[in-house]
């Protein structure tokens, strides 16, 4: 065996559709050291089919094929089997030959040198070694993990690091023909089979373009692109800064880039655009949800929509996972399907939502996902289209609600149509907070709303999330159709209050119809239907003479109206009278006229312009005179 610093490679490199001939071999060059150089033929093959080929790939109306060129290169690197400390052999090889068209394989030669481990690090440093070969006229048979990355002539941004691997960083141009021709993006692992070196179908060198068509950016601003990647658009789990895009005087922006592709699994791949002027501009787009191959993905989005009105079935492709922000004005419309996506709405905005057929037309976050179907970054109103039916649900696991507004800020819900905001996938309130996610003010002043939270974690359907904390909630309109926290176990929430463990503001019901709805009424199912879940607290609760009614239903032993049980959390009034006092906690007894009781008497009563009919556990209060 001969003991090799540097080993002179020839390998041929298909190209799919393109083809190249061989010109006269260069003459080899000595080694540096006294060693000779050894002559090593691998045959290479870009792609194993033309549909999942960098060398023919498709974009609309036409194929698109890979082409060589006189001064292309191929860098190699390859880890020597059973080394240790690890071994590799790395370097350029040249191309060979005047390319001629019609060809299927590329020949390169070139010197690799032999590297080792010496310290680790992002990434691990490796440095120049010796090694002896059991054959040095193949040096890579006897590597694992071999890889090529074809560095076309005239590319830039080819870097090799201190770990000896390769990486493009010039992956976006201006066209898909600029990316070919000036940063080539194919590479491939080796293999010892028919096509030894194949580029783009094998697992791991993937590396699809996407052509893409913005707009609705900032007229004339620039912009930084990351790719992003992960199990959903909430898992994130890669993330690649790709350069600066400019829009132009309307807002429109043409692309072109290359991303690494996922071959085996469903994945998401997304854009995130910030405004380099203003860090506060962030646009967000997606991709697709799909295993990606070496082939051209054209992609026409819109950031945000030069109308007012936004359609989602024009703003998402219907397999990809759909997440967007919502602006002031905008109208958050079209068919959902039950696809996995959220909407973020704009601190300060006032959006409408529109989403039309029942059972069919629903938002549900993804699993697990750190964000609401519905996620106010701010200060919120949402209007509920006339006529508008409008399902969102929490992600399966996520612990947070279906819809969500921050702590220190507030939610208005008005208009005429219905929302059903559903809890029971995930951990948090239907509207409000998450568990262990506190929540600002909702305010209720129209609209049809339905609210129901889980059973595996304890949440009230509107207000605070299990250990989590409320604003102040408000209703002055609308219809409170059902607000239902299921819970389980012995630890409840409330219906509209707080959650177990959950603490919540003033409760305030001065206008509208609580509850008696075709779904039922507000219920605790353990915890108070409005005030306190099991160990919660909240702050005094008043029920007005402004309401159409007040209908209420809960567990046996559980308080209806107020403080679970009788705690001195709060003060509970109807009207302008106090029928519950946390000073003594007491409910008024209108027959005694004394707090006396720790429930209020079954039969009819009047408080403070209240009528109240108390029958078994459930409770109904209506102004005394309509």
């Amino acid at each position: 065996m001969e003991k090799m610093t540097k080993l002179m490679c020839i390998l041929a490199v298909g190209a799919g559709m393109a083809m190249i001939s061989c010109q006269q071999e260069k003459p080899m060059e000595k080694p540096e050291t006294s060693v000779e150089a050894v002559v090593s033929k691998v045959s290479v093959r870009v792609g194993a089919g033309i549909v999942k080929t960098r060398s023919a790939v498709v974009t609309e109306g036409s194929t698109r094929s890979l082409t060589f060129t006189t001064g292309d290169r191929l860098y190699v690197r390859g880890e020597i089997t059973g080394t240790d400390p690890q071994k590799i052999v790395a370097g350029y090889l040249d191309i060979e030959g005047t390319p001629d068209p019609g060809a299927t394989h590329a020949d390169f030669s070139g010197t690799l040198s032999v590297f080792e481990f010496e310290s680790a690090g992002t990434p691990d440093v490796y440095s120049a070694s010796t090694y002896d070969f059991a054959d040095a006229g193949n040096p890579l048979a006897e590597c694992s993990s071999i890889l090529g990355w074809l560095v076309h002539n005239g590319a830039v941004g080819f870097t090799v690091d201190a770990g000896q691997n390769g990486a493009y960083t010039n992956t976006i141009a201006a066209t898909v023909d600029d990316l070919m021709t000036q940063s080539l993006p194919v590479y491939g692992y080796y293999d010892a089979g028919s096509f030894p070196l194949s580029m783009g179908d094998t697992a791991g060198s993937c590396t699809p373009i996407f052509n893409v068509n913005l707009s609705g950016l900032k007229p004339d601003a620039e912009y930084t692109l990351v790719y992003r990647s992960g199990d959903n658009a909430c898992t994130i789990t890669g993330t690649n800064t790709l350069g600066t895009i400019t829009a132009d005087g309307f807002g429109n922006a043409a692309f072109a880039c290359y991303v690494s592709g996922a071959t085996t699994a469903e994945e998401f791949h997304g854009f995130h655009f910030t405004n380099t002027a203003d860090g506060s501009d962030i646009r967000i787009t997606t991709l697709a949800t799909k295993a990606l191959v070496s082939k051209v993905y054209n992609a026409t989005r819109v950031a945000y929509p030069a109308n007012v009105n936004l359609d989602v079935t024009y703003f998402f492709d219907a397999n990809d996972v759909r997440y967007y922000q919502a602006k002031d004005g905008q109208t958050i419309s079209g068919a959902f399907d039950g696809y996995d996506g959220y909407v973020t709405i704009a601190d300060g905005a006032t959006v409408t939502l529109n989403i039309s057929l029942p059972g069919s037309d629903f938002l549900s976050a993804p699993s697990n996902c750190d964000h609401a179907a519905i996620h106010c970054l701010g200060d919120a109103n949402i209007i509920l289209a006339d006529g508008s039916y409008n399902q969102v649900e929490s992600g399966e696991g996520s612990a947070y609600p279906a819809v969500f507004v921050p702590e220190g800020s507030t939610l208005t819900i008005s208009g005429t149509g219905e929302l059903r905001a559903i809890g029971i996938h995930g951990k948090g309130a239907g509207i409000g907070g998450g568990y262990r996610i506190n929540c600002g003010n909702i305010v209720i002043e129209g609209g049809v709303i339905s609210a129901i939270t889980g059973t595996s974690y304890n949440s009230a359907a509107i207000g605070s999330g299990q250990r989590g904390t409320c604003g102040n909630i408000t209703v002055t309109g609308g219809v409170i159709n059902d607000a239902t926290s299921v819970g389980t176990g012995d630890y409840y929430g409330a219906g509209i209050g707080s959650g177990d463990v959950g603490t919540c503001g003033a409760i305030t019901i001065i206008g509208g119809q609580i509850g008696g709805g075709l779904d039922g009424g507000v219920c605790g199912k353990g915890g108070a239907a409005i005030g306190t879940g099991r160990n919660g607290t909240c702050g005094d609760i008043t029920i007005g003479t402004g309401i159409t009614s007040v209908y209420v239903e809960g567990a046996t032993g559980a308080t209806l109206i107020g403080p679970y049980n009788t705690f001195n959390y709060c003060d509970v009034y109807f009207g302008d009278f106090k029928v519950y006092d946390k000073t003594v906690r007491k409910w008024y007894n209108n027959e005694t006229l004394a707090y006396d009781q720790n429930r209020i008497s079954p039969g009819d009563n009047t408080y403070g312009g209240i009528e109240i009919r108390v029958f078994g556990n459930d409770w109904d209060l209506a102004p005394a005179t309509p």
